[in-house]
């Protein structure tokens, strides 16, 4: 399973790749926080995730630490998509790019 870092996305998204940055908390966590671009998806729905996705753009999948989305990841992994995962979660990110991030 891929996974990127924190800094690695950040270049990513600040160069305007093409990527569907999927947030799988809780509504209530998502709204309170998340990354710029992000669309939420809750760890749940995962019959509804690839419906909603474009295979042909590589997807990036996060949740609190980075460990829960490795099991959605693999779920779209087998649906055919590009998929990786940003380790340690929305707290690295906060950590590493953006303190200013409110997260529950």
């Amino acid at each position: 399973m891929k996974t990127i870092t924190t800094q690695a996305l950040k270049e990513l998204l600040d160069k305007g790749t093409p990527v569907q940055l999927i947030d799988q908390r809780t509504s209530r966590e998502y709204d309170n926080g998340h990354i710029d671009g992000a669309v939420h998806h809750f760890k749940d729905d995962l019959e509804a995730i690839p419906d909603s996705l474009k295979k042909d753009i590589p997807v990036i999948i996060y949740c609190i630490y980075g460990i829960k989305s490795k099991n959605t990841a693999a779920i779209l992994e087998e649906n055919g998509f590009d998929v990786t995962v940003l380790e340690g979660g929305i707290y690295q990110w906060k950590k590493d790019v953006d303190s200013s991030l409110f997260i529950l």
